[in-house]
Parts: C-alpha cells; structure tokens; sequence
C-alpha cells in the first residue's frame, strides 16, 4: 500500500465509514471544537472521491480491513474489561505525536 494513498485517501475512506448513520445532532453538539477539522474531509465532494475509491478500491479494501480489524480488537478489550491492555496500547501508538508536532 502507499504512503500517499494513506496520507491522502486513506482519512476520507475513514471518516466517510465511520460517520455514516453514526451521529446525530446530539453527538455533534457533544462533541469538541477539534470535532469540524476531524471530519473536513468526510464532508468533501463524493463527485471527486467516488472516482479515487474506484481507482484505489485494492488499496480501500485492504485499509478497511486492517481498519475494522484493530476497531474489533480495540472493542473486544473494552468488552472484555482488559482496561491494562487499553492502556498499553495506547501508550503503544502515542507515538504518532511526534509525526504531528507542528500541525495544526
């Protein structure tokens, strides 16, 4: 899989999947003021990302499965009250804050 195509398509596949038939004007009004910037992009053209999605599909379909893979681990700890895993995954993956020093 690329980098661009996970840098670039990658979060719009996302958060479209994610998003849909999930909030409602409750969760939005919920959630923080970094929620609009989160979900920029899910808010895009589908005129411009259908087109990406198709040409893209193996890489699409090879993200969403390694995607719904980790949200089903991630689930089943939280399900089966292993709060100590949660945690050390979570410490595992704070890395990625280096990557984002200096974004906004």
């Amino acid at each position: 899989m690329s980098a661009v195509y996970n840098l670039s398509t990658a979060p719009s596949q996302r958060e479209r999947s994610g998003l849909t038939g999930f909030f409602t004007k409750t969760v939005f009004d919920l959630a923080g003021s970094g929620f609009a910037s989160t979900v920029r992009l899910a808010k895009s053209s589908p005129e411009m990302w259908t087109p990406i999605f198709q040409q893209n599909k193996e890489n699409v379909l090879e993200t969403l499965n390694e995607y719904i893979a980790n949200l089903n681990s991630f689930k089943n700890l939280i399900e089966y009250d292993d709060f100590q895993v949660v945690y050390r995954e979570m410490q595992r993956t704070n890395h990625i804050k280096s990557f984002l020093n200096g974004i906004d």
